[in-house]
């Protein structure tokens, strides 16, 4: 929360445009006790008599819905009609897993192999050649920035490794998520663990420990020179 009150950029107000951020709370949050059911207010009495915060400092909304009392600044909010609140948001059959449920929110997807973000698969879509040629005098800016100590794969699009160099207009093989990929140069040690490179394009046994290098899971070694590829969707970076 700190970083978003620095300013970034310096951007004219007449260039300013619609902006999404999302905040990745890293952690449960107890949603009755931020947004309360102030029509319900006996049910839960009932059920979290020991944690419920007292009717008389909740901040009302509407006569259904009210804030935790420390949400001043977003009870200003709705009532300038800057903030709406969407509830009921969810998926069939919920996984109980903190981390499994994190990554059907930030993938938007229940199938467990799906290793891109629900909006990186956008960008994908509708920039199918992004980063080649950007940016440009159309796209001078990223189209998303990642702030804190984990990235969210919320952005990350279908991640391939290429395996060789080639020039414009040459094929070349790539490792595709859910891929078993041989190489007849690798020597890996069989069942190790693959992690991201802290080169561009490099795979490697050893976790990554240079200065704000990213830690990420990519696979691991059947044998020595074959791997099975699916990039992990959480990664960590580490700390110059």
């Amino acid at each position: 929360m700190q970083a978003i009150a620095k300013k970034l950029f310096d951007v004219p107000k007449s260039a300013e445009d619609k902006v999404l951020i999302l905040i990745r709370m890293n952690g449960g949050n107890d949603g009755p006790n931020m947004v309360f059911p102030r029509n319900q207010y006996a049910e839960l009495l009932a059920q979290r008599a020991n944690i419920l915060v007292p009717e008389s400092q909740i901040l009302p909304l509407t006569a259904e819905v009210g804030l935790h009392p420390k949400m001043t600044g977003m009870q200003t909010l709705f009532n300038e009609g800057k903030l709406s609140v969407i509830q009921n948001v969810g998926y069939p059959e919920p996984n109980r897993s903190h981390f499994r449920s994190m990554d059907i929110w930030t993938t938007g997807a229940l199938d467990i192999n799906q290793t891109s973000g629900w909006l990186g698969r956008f960008f994908d879509s509708t920039y199918p050649n992004f980063p080649d040629a950007y940016p440009n005098m159309d796209f001078p800016d990223p189209f998303a920035i990642s702030m804190g100590s984990e990235v969210s794969s919320t952005c990350q699009g279908l991640m391939g490794i290429a395996l060789e160099a080639k020039t414009d207009g040459q094929a070349m093989k790539v490792a595709l998520p859910g891929s078993m990929v041989r190489w007849d140069t690798w020597n890996w040690t069989v069942g190790a663990t693959l992690y991201a490179g802290e080169t561009l394009g490099a795979m490697q046994e050893t976790i990554p420990t240079g200065a704000d290098a990213i830690i990420r899971v990519i696979g691991f070694a059947v044998s020595a020179d074959v791997i099975f590829f699916m990039p992990s969707s959480d990664q960590q970076s580490t700390v110059a």
